[in-house]
């Protein structure tokens, strides 16, 4: 395929393309590039891409997609779009005014010094209700005197036998000893 000299590179693509018979939607979908992409190669819109470095790797994966060859025009390729700011700035005279009014620069705050006043506030106010719960919570205890003692449940009585067994003895009764039977266990707890 040859073609005319003063063509741009962007027409080269989409001619190329048009004469494959392939649509824009379908080089988009085959050769698995954005349309954008597509679109800005063949509208010669370098100024899209982030960097030259994506330019030419575009540049190279449609051309090949598209059949046509720019192996000789990727070494010279570098479009005006994607020139260096240090190289623009040599062709570009660029002048500053010598007296630049200077707007006096105010300290704001990032708001942690609002933020910590609210940490302290908060956990001072923790700090004081525990107190609080803890002087209510002493003073309940205080309030209730033990008056009740407890006292072991009374031990059933045992019926008396009516008639001695014959192998075992009647007990005497004694009633000298009135202190409780030892298994009862009395308690008293008073409020100091």
């Amino acid at each position: 395929m040859e073609f005319a000299l003063e063509e741009s590179l962007g027409n080269k693509l989409r001619l190329a393309r048009e004469a494959a018979g392939i649509s824009v939607n379908d080089a988009v979908y085959l050769a698995r590039m954005p349309r954008a992409v597509v679109e800005a190669l063949e509208a010669d819109d370098f100024g899209f891409f982030s960097s030259p470095l994506y330019a030419r790797s575009f540049l190279k994966q449609y051309s090949d997609y598209v059949g046509l060859d720019v192996e000789r025009w990727l070494e010279d390729f570098v479009p005006t779009a994607l020139i260096d700011s240090d190289t623009a700035e040599s062709f570009i005279e660029i002048s500053t005014p010598a007296h630049l009014p200077i707007a006096p620069k105010i300290k704001r705050g990032s708001g942690g010094g609002l933020a910590a006043l609210w940490i302290v506030l908060i956990s001072g106010g923790m700090v004081w209700l525990g107190i609080k719960l803890v002087e209510r919570f002493d003073f309940a205890l205080a309030e209730k005197p033990v008056t009740k003692t407890p006292q072991a449940p009374p031990l059933p009585a045992e019926p008396e036998p009516t008639q001695p067994r014959p192998e075992e003895k009647p007990k005497p009764i004694s009633r000298i000893n009135p202190e409780p039977p030892p298994r009862a266990v009395v308690v008293e707890i008073t409020a100091e």
